[in-house]
């Protein structure tokens, strides 16, 4: 298979996941066997309250997070399905939001973990395959400094005795070719609002897909571990409905792919509004051109002409709106980003308008409802 092919699979997968994670489907929960059929504690939501955090707490929940997705995919009791593991992130976060510091924070992780049973020592251990051209980094887990010594020698533990090729209750692949399938995770599509909780378990779930699965981090030119730390006072904080959604899609761009998105959800993409500018625009040299209409009649009705520049948008020049714009359409590099932007019509963002006065080199389009869109326009030979 074309390893872009790969790509846009994955990455398609990984932005699904995040949708299931956050409830914004409309299908009924996987079928798949699991561990959810026996612990049913957070069916209704994690009980985690929003809260601003302190950048202790934010290091801790950092460090938790790493932990929760290395066991997802290499300790035997995780992998083969004995535990539900997102009920277990649950279980573990308040106490990393009450510890005072890393040793205590390390030291209830150890607990937590512990708490899975001993790993046997394997009699045929995994190895690395030969060939592979970005095996995960799992360095971290060496620096017993950062983590103490004791979670440090846990991890080690872990992975030194992982099994080979193992059935993962999380993760499969698809035969033949081999990508990674995540639809074994669970939905929680009655979960219309997600809690603080499970907006940490989406972003956990997508942080560690990437860290773990994705062919092209090192190509990301992201710190991240950064991100990580970025988002997390993000999803603790109050969000619902389209903000929390807007956040997925922030979150997702950092990946800087063309084919990961919120695609359930693009409606929440900005600019938002009912009416729109009857012209298509692309930008060309990083101008926004007019290069048709979008309607036949009110489009020559506007004055402005194919292959004018459209400068402003209102009171906004168009640099200003890119800018902010910008991390709610992902991409792989900033001009199939313009391309995205310059195909949502530009809608109204001031709200509605008394009266629409025409000046000069100012161009105002009455839309049905009585909004107005203003563009300052470089004529062509001007």
């Amino acid at each position: 298979m074309p390893k872009r092919m790969f790509l846009r699979r994955l990455a398609t997968t990984c932005v699904a996941l995040v949708c299931i994670a956050a409830g914004c489907n409309n299908t009924l929960e996987s079928d798949a066997p699991g561990p959810s059929t026996v612990d049913r504690e957070f069916d209704l939501g994690s009980r985690l309250e929003d809260r601003e955090l302190s950048s202790a707490q934010v290091a801790n929940v950092a460090l938790l997070a790493k932990v929760w997705g290395f066991a997802k995919y290499h300790h035997p009791a995780v992998v083969n399905g004995t535990v539900n593991w997102d009920y277990a992130l649950f279980r573990a976060l308040p106490s990393m939001l009450a510890a005072p510091d890393r040793e205590r924070a390390s030291a209830a992780i150890v607990t937590w973990l512990d708490a899975l049973g001993s790993v046997p020592a394997c009699n045929v251990c995994a190895t690395m395959p030969s060939g592979v051209q970005l095996p995960a980094d799992n360095a971290w887990i060496e620096d017993a400094a950062n983590l103490g010594p004791t979670l440090s020698d846990r991890l080690r533990s872990i992975y030194r005795n992982r099994l080979p090729a193992p059935t993962q209750r999380y993760v499969a692949f698809v035969p033949g070719v081999e990508n990674p399938d995540f639809s074994a995770e669970q939905r929680y599509a009655n979960l219309s609002s997600p809690d603080a909780g499970y907006r940490l378990l989406a972003l956990f779930r997508f942080w560690n897909i990437i860290k773990y699965w994705f062919p092209y981090r090192d190509v990301m030119n992201e710190d991240w571990d950064g991100v990580l730390a970025e988002f997390i006072p993000v999803m603790m904080r109050p969000l619902t409905g389209d903000h929390y959604r807007l956040a997925l899609i922030r979150l997702i761009g950092r990946v800087h792919d063309t084919h990961a998105n919120l695609w359930s959800d693009l409606r929440v993409q900005p600019p938002l509004g009912t009416s729109e500018a009857p012209l298509t625009l692309r930008f060309v040299e990083n101008k926004l051109v007019v290069t048709d209409y979008s309607h036949a009649t009110l489009g020559p009705a506007t004055g402005i002409g194919i292959g004018d520049e459209i400068q402003r948008i209102d009171e906004f020049s168009i640099a200003t709106l890119v800018d902010s714009l910008r991390p709610y359409f992902p991409a792989s590099n900033e001009p199939t980003r313009l391309r995205d932007i310059a195909r949502v019509d530009p809608r109204v963002r001031t709200g509605r308008a008394r009266g629409c006065r025409c000046g000069r080199r100012l161009h105002q389009v009455r839309e049905p409802g009585g909004y107005c869109v203003t563009q300052q326009v470089s004529r062509r030979g001007a």
